[in-house]
């Protein structure tokens, strides 16, 4: 009982650092995730990655000092802290689900889900600024145009606005740098479109790119995350179920002398 409790500890433990390292890699290394996909998810995994290392430790001074009550807590707070995670993790899924739903919208203004509106709205403003900057792509092609125009790429010119304001062209730079390969021939997402990028000078292409690099990258990641805190939230429900176990054994054995295990009782001889 007492390996498998420091057993767990030690996983959180790890587990939290792997958050906590993958958000931090996230957010210094590719500075835009946070535009591409919810600023949450990618500063969330740091926050609940450093809480569930602290509460990885205080499992160890339980399993240690063999406190029960301390244990119950650290056990308490890491079933809090994993469904978290899964929350966490389960939006991601769903949000790089909307990045393919958005990619086979035929027509923006036919969109009718907000969630889609506002990601055709962003993924239009990334286009315009960097498939048509000087500085990305070696060549100047027509942009989104807005809905009122006959060929719009996206659908609502105030989010558009509000996008362009605040947007980082750190993240041009982000998307030059991943690539859609086929075979050994790489495409980046953003780059000239002789070579395939910025999906070949078509909004709609740029669209395809993006959701094809999601599909094959962020959601193999994403979906292994979740079932990584799926498991560790099942083992930390068991190892709940063994330690009340074991407090009821040591009341019942203060009361009867006997010690309950697996259904076979046994006379303690003092």
């Amino acid at each position: 009982m007492q390996i498998y409790l420091g057993f767990l500890s030690v996983s959180m433990i790890l587990r939290g650092a792997l958050l906590i390292a993958i958000g931090s890699f996230l957010v210094t290394e590719h500075t835009g995730y946070e535009d591409m996909l919810a600023g949450t998810l990618v500063w969330a995994p740091v926050a609940v990655g450093i809480c569930i290392i602290v509460n990885g430790f205080l499992g160890i001074y339980a399993t240690i000092f063999n406190n029960q009550n301390v244990m119950l807590l650290h056990i308490g707070l890491n079933i809090v802290l994993l469904a978290a995670a899964i929350m966490c993790g389960s939006y991601l899924v769903a949000e790089i689900g909307f990045i393919s739903k958005t990619a086979k919208v035929a027509y923006p203004l036919n969109i009718s889900n907000w969630h889609i509106q506002n990601l055709n709205t962003y993924q239009g403003m990334v286009f315009n600024r960097c498939c048509n900057a000087s500085s990305w792509s070696n060549a100047s092609f027509e942009v989104c145009r807005p809905p009122a125009t006959t060929t719009p790429c996206y659908n609502q010119v105030a989010a558009y606005q509000i996008y362009n304001q605040g947007f980082d062209d750190g993240f041009c730079s982000l998307l030059s740098e991943l690539h859609n390969y086929n075979g050994s021939i790489g495409r980046p997402l953003v780059g000239d479109p002789a070579i395939g990028g910025c999906g070949f000078g078509s909004p709609k292409g740029f669209q395809y790119s993006i959701a094809r690099y999601a599909d094959d990258n962020m959601l193999p990641a994403a979906l292994s995350l979740l079932v990584t805190e799926i498991i560790l939230f099942t083992a930390n429900i068991i190892g709940c179920t063994l330690l009340f176990r074991q407090q009821d054994s040591r009341e019942n054995y203060e009361k009867t002398g006997r010690v309950e295990d697996s259904g076979i009782e046994e006379n303690i001889v003092l």
